[in-house]
Parts: structure tokens; sequence; C-alpha cells
């Protein structure tokens, strides 16, 4: 294994229990972020493209359901109706591409999203084991890492998931406004 990654059979060091006297290589320290290619790391970009992967991925796959959502959140009380039964009107109504319809913008947001937030997670995990010289994140430390990098990925890429919803709603509006 690298020396940055624990093996299967090491035990996590729990927030409280490090000790500094114990040598070896779970308690190596890791090296400290000293340049611009400390924060650029191999590591952490292979985790970023692979949340991204993952995302974009996942979200080609279920998109008409991610569109079928949108569409029966827009719509008015009235105009409601089960998840199955709106698929099959915008079928019906627009064609079966119209289920893909802001696609490219949402793999755009799903790829961005997931990429900022892997990416920042292993930063500041790198961070954390720089800090604290630990190798092993607690259960503790490893939720508030995830939630900071939860925040970070929020603030950055909110906007992007804001224009994907309104192209969706705006082409569905646009098609109706169209076929009257």
């Amino acid at each position: 294994y690298p020396r940055s990654m624990s093996s299967p059979t090491s035990a996590p060091e729990s927030e409280e229990g490090a000790s500094s006297t114990s040598t070896g290589p779970a308690n190596a320290s890791p090296l400290p972020i000293t340049s611009i290619s400390d924060v650029f790391s191999y590591k952490s970009l292979v985790h970023a493209i692979a949340g991204a992967t993952g995302g974009v991925s996942a979200i080609s796959v279920f998109f008409p359901l991610n569109t079928a959502r949108i569409r029966i959140q827009v719509a008015s009380s009235e105009d409601a109706k089960s998840l199955l039964q709106t698929i099959r009107d915008a079928i019906e109504d627009d064609g079966f591409l119209s289920l893909y319809q802001g696609w490219k913008s949402a793999v755009l947001a799903i790829g961005a999203s997931n990429f900022v937030y892997f990416y920042t997670y292993n930063l500041l995990k790198l961070a954390y084991r720089n800090k604290t010289g630990r190798k092993n994140l607690s259960v503790r430390a490893n939720l508030v890492i995830a939630s900071l990098a939860g925040i970070v990925n929020v603030l950055l890429t909110s906007p992007i998931w804001t224009v994907n919803t309104r192209l969706v709603v705006q082409r569905k509006k646009s098609m109706k406004g169209s076929a009257s």
C-alpha cells in the first residue's frame, strides 16, 4: 500500500488515543503541505476525477427520474401526478428525448460538484493529517472533514444547479407554449 494509505488490517486511531512514542509505518507523520504541488497532488486529483466520473455515470443513467422529479416539483398542486405518470406524459407530449432535456447542464453540474467535493475532502484530510500527525482519521474527524467538504461544494456549485433547474423548467414551458 502507498505510504499515505492504511493497510486493511490496521485499526484506526481514536481521537484521544494517538501515541507519539510508538514507531512504525502506522505512526509515520505525513509530509507537510509545503508547495502548490502538495495542494494539487496526484492522489487528490485521482479521487476527484473518480468522484466526478461516478456522478456523471449515475446522472446519465437516472436522468429521466431527475427530469420527472423537477417537473413534479414545479407543477401546480392540481397538475401534480405520480412519477410514472409524469414520465409517460413527457414521452407522449414531447417524445422520449424530452426526458433528457437539460442533461448536458446536469452532467456539468454533477461532474463539477463531485470533483469539488472529493478534491476538497482529500485536501482537508491531508491538512488534518499534517496538523495532527495522525495517519488515520477518527469517525468525528472524518465527519467534520466530510461536512466541510460538503459546505465548500454547495457554496461553489449551487449556481450551476440553479441554472440546470431553470434550463429544464424553461424548456418544458417553451415546449408547451410552442405546442399551443
